[in-house]
């Protein structure tokens, strides 16, 4: 019968899921069968074969039942063997949060899936690399990786490479003390290859490099494209081949960069090809996918690695995944058996504190914000604030110190950053990139009236400082056309206005800072192999002083000119004295002033401002809420492609 055929059909599926489900329905299809006669499809046969064609029937229907049995039990075997998705969370360890900042990193897991390291503060504030089995409830802190960021690990699931101090270290998880590989200025992420090479950014802007996994020399790998006005490669991660890898190239702070995304390297240096665009590292993982950030969904890029090419159309597959993306690293990790762990939400924000002149706490300034960088106004009065607030956009907001206030100031969609006032307090100074490249602007303090250029060129130009006589403003320059990366530059308001070269070498510099009287300028260079401070004369440099040791950034003058403050990698806010005689200057020994936490702040942005009598400071803080936990996912892609 035709409904006794469909049925054996349909039992012969290749598709389990085009089977019938269960025993139960194939013994109710066969019951309709022989009940349902003519109406199953049956021409009605004569009285006097009926008997025999029913004992057929339902001789053939006993057989089919038992066959269908069979597939039925094989179904449901192949069934419960299927991996499918299972959804949990992972917790912080107890007295501690999680420390998934822009500036430090996410959680990382291991090849193996079997392990997962992430950044946690204790309730002192002191922060650690944890290690947790996943089959465990306890997770043990690497001894010796204080502020240790951006962790990666070694292809055998044992070791993990990180940033600090200047270092790229790495530890053995199961125990033992870091090794220090080599010198790297600050570090953006590294990719540890199975051949014994780990692939790594050294700093903020800059290309990549090579260096041996037992340690050594490091070697440049990847220069910056200038055809595709790159200014950053990071967060490198391999392909299975081991000497191929994914690496983010382009512009971080330019949201309208074409050529900013994933593209493809190798060991050997001659393959450098652009993929597609993306908003955050790429992870391959098997059996043939990238993982990557479009805004803040996660999303699926089908991937050849055998072609090394793109295939297909890339999908969605978890939303709100944490995506700091001025730094183009998501909060999320997958490993080579199907685990995927991710961070959802958003950091607490930032609450601007007071401090007296013993680094205690003195009030604090309006309420918690994404505030990236401050700037106070000459009187004390006023305060400039960076913030990246929740429509994404980054502008400079005003606050009334006296009452509390902040007032929008400025309103381009465009990213509007490092404020600074001039020296009476009724202009303000700030650079933009509403051009496609960061340029100086300048507008009243009033908020009346459009910004009007003062600096409009090639390259990003980030304004530092205006000098107390009003004559000049100081800016780092970052020109990837050009033959050096980030130099200290001036730019005179007055004659032809004409940028000059003060520090230009084939290192970092920037950040410059006037003194209160004389022609001195401070400025942090990388030089040594790590940021320190230095002096020098303006408008041409003459001789050159030190000031920080073991480390510095972010020069801040003494209001009275005889000493400078500056804070170190680890958040000492330190101060040296300064005294100058003629040409020369003498620096005296430096001593910490205050501890400022530095969890989530940006790395190269004025994150405190001394007060102008000299009795305190403005400091940036970043705030601590009750830990989210992880989202971790086991069989994540379970399904895809059915």
């Amino acid at each position: 019968p035709p409904a006794l055929e469909r049925l054996v059909q349909t039992c012969l599926k290749k598709d389990p899921e085009e089977r019938l489900q269960s025993a139960r329905d194939v013994k109710l299809h066969l019951q309709w069968i022989g009940e349902a006669g003519s109406r199953a499809g049956v021409p009605a046969p004569v009285i006097s074969r009926r008997k025999s064609r029913q004992r057929l029937a339902w001789g053939v229907a006993a057989v089919l039942f038992l066959l269908a049995s069979g597939f039925a039990a094989a179904y449901f075997r192949e069934a419960s063997d299927r991996p499918r998705s299972v959804w949990s969370y992972v917790l912080a360890p107890d007295k501690t949060s999680f420390s998934f900042e822009a500036s430090t990193g996410g959680p990382v897991l291991s090849p193996d899936g079997t392990r997962l390291v992430f950044e946690a503060d204790d309730a002192t504030g002191k922060r650690l690399l944890w290690s947790r089995p996943l089959d465990s409830l306890t997770a043990q802190p690497l001894e010796g990786t204080e502020e240790a960021t951006f962790p990666f690990w070694s292809p055998d699931s044992r070791s993990v490479g990180f940033f600090v101090s200047g270092k790229l270290k790495k530890i053995d998880t199961f125990g033992g003390p870091p090794e220090t590989l080599c010198d790297v200025p600050g570090g953006r992420g590294g990719a540890w290859s199975p051949k014994g090479v780990i692939v790594f950014s050294p700093d903020v802007y800059g290309g990549l490099q090579r260096v041996p996994s037992a340690g050594g020399a490091p070697a440049d790998l990847l220069p910056l494209d200038k055809s595709r006005q790159e200014t950053s490669l990071r967060w490198p991660a391999f392909l299975p081949d081991g000497k191929h890898f994914l690496y983010w190239g382009g512009n971080p702070t330019s949201t309208s960069q074409a050529t900013n995304g994933l593209y493809l390297g190798s060991l050997d240096g001659k393959e450098k090809r652009f993929l597609f665009q993306s908003d955050s590292q790429g992870l391959y993982v098997p059996p043939g996918f990238i993982l990557f950030l479009r805004d803040r969904t996660l999303m699926v890029q089908p991937f050849d690695a055998g072609d090394l090419k793109a295939t297909g159309e890339a999908f969605p597959v978890a939303e709100e995944v944490a995506n700091p993306e001025s730094y183009r690293l998501g909060h999320f990790s997958a490993s080579l058996d199907g685990r995927l762990v991710y961070q959802t939400g958003d950091n607490a924000g930032v609450q601007v504190v007071l401090l007296n002149a013993s680094g205690g706490d003195a009030g604090s300034v309006g309420e918690p914000a994404n505030v990236i960088d401050i700037d106070l106004s000459p009187d004390g009065k006023r305060l400039a604030e960076v913030q990246d607030s929740q429509t994404k956009n980054v502008d400079i907001w005003l606050v009334d110190l006296a009452r509390n206030v902040r007032t929008r100031f400025t309103f381009n969609p465009a990213f509007d950053t490092f404020p600074v006032w001039s020296p009476d307090g009724s202009k303000v100074a700030f650079s933009s990139n509403r051009k496609g490249h960061f340029d100086i602007y300048v507008k009243s303090a009033t908020g009346a009236g459009d910004a009007e250029p003062l600096l409009v060129s090639d390259g990003d130009k980030y304004v530092t400082d205006w000098s107390r006589d009003g004559r000049y403003l100081t800016f780092t320059q970052v020109d990837s056309k050009g033959k050096t990366l980030a130099d200290l530059f001036l730019l005179p308001l007055f004659g032809d206005k004409k940028p000059i070269p003060l520090v230009q070498t084939q290192f970092l510099q920037g950040m410059g800072a006037f003194a209160p009287e004389g022609s001195w300028i401070a400025y942090q260079s990388n030089e040594s192999g790590k940021s320190e401070i230095y002096i020098t004369s303006y408008p041409q440099a003459g001789g050159k002083w030190q000031v920080s040791q073991g480390g510095g950034v972010s020069p801040r003058w003494e209001p009275g000119g005889n000493g400078l403050y500056y804070r170190t990698p680890d958040g000492k806010l330190m101060e040296a004295s300064v005294a100058s005689s003629g040409s020369a200057v003498e620096v005296g020994t430096p001593h910490q002033v205050a501890k400022i936490q530095l969890g989530g702040l940006p790395g190269n942005a004025w994150v405190f401002d001394p007060m102008p009598k000299g009795n305190g400071f403005v400091v940036m803080r970043p705030q601590r809420t009750e830990s989210v936990p992880l989202v971790l996912v086991t069989h994540w892609n379970a399904g895809i492609g059915k």
